[in-house]
């Protein structure tokens, strides 16, 4: 894999640049990028939730992972500072670089509240949602190592066999946390009886991507954290046996 762009594939874009329609079958032709497909995995979840939660930090880290339904990717915003010439005349030069500091994931809840209990644990950590204060109660373990994580997140092409190698784009995100216990997502209508989801945001701290010249190592984390997730029962597709969800030979 490589974050440098191939371009042989688009040499006939420019064949029809009024109407914009490039599909076909011819040799070369270049798809559209289709989102909905990709993986999101939470690296190093705070081992303080495991004590209150009697789950070992590998059972949290799977009901995030599995329970995970979108991920919004923040912007990078390229700002200006405007200089005004006689007569109004106005231009203009790069001023910053402000990069979003929040992401957004969406997560099924499910019976007996996994995703309530966890994230009220994982605030409990740096402030009791009672007390006010924090459970962490010497010096050394109030750090920010205690209760943040980092989140990865890659975007695959729609193919059939999602293998590692159709990682279009990857993200890290660092220094994340949960700004809410979704105890909102509970409410009560008579003349409602629907599925629960909570939409939570999580700070950043730095984003990482590897659209970066350095991204190659984030393509290649991404890809070890894929197979480790065991996608390999979906490269071989002669595995697959239609029946119910995870109904997959051999397994």
């Amino acid at each position: 894999m490589s974050t440098k762009v191939n371009t042989k594939p688009f040499s006939n874009l420019y064949k029809t640049p009024t109407t914009k329609t490039f599909g076909g079958t011819n040799v070369g032709t270049a798809d559209p990028t289709i989102t909905g497909y990709g993986g999101i995995y939470f690296d190093e979840v705070p081992s303080r939730m495991s004590e209150q939660l009697d789950l070992s930090v590998s059972d949290i880290t799977k009901i995030l992972v599995s329970s995970s339904l979108s991920l919004s990717v923040p912007s990078i915003t390229i700002n200006k500072t405007t200089f005004n010439g006689l007569g109004g005349k106005k231009w203009s030069v790069i001023s910053n670089i402000d990069v979003g500091d929040s992401i957004s994931i969406r997560f099924n809840e499910w019976s007996s509240l996994p995703l309530a209990k966890i994230f009220y644990a994982w605030a409990d950590i740096a402030r009791s949602p009672r007390h006010h204060a924090s459970r962490l109660n010497k010096a050394s373990e109030y750090t920010k190592s205690a209760y943040s994580c980092t989140i990865y997140y890659w975007m695959l092409n729609p193919s059939m066999d999602p293998s590692p190698d159709a990682i279009e784009i990857a993200f890290a995100f660092t220094g994340c946390f949960p700004d809410k216990v979704p105890v909102d997502g509970f409410g009560f209508d008579v003349n409602t009886n629907d599925k629960v989801e909570h939409d939570i945001s999580f700070n950043v701290d730095e984003m990482f991507t590897s659209l970066d010249p350095d991204g190659e190592q984030l393509l290649q984390t991404c890809t070890a954290i894929a197979e480790e997730l065991n996608w390999e029962t979906w490269k071989n597709k002669t595995k697959l046996q239609w029946g119910g969800p995870g109904r997959i030979a051999g397994t």
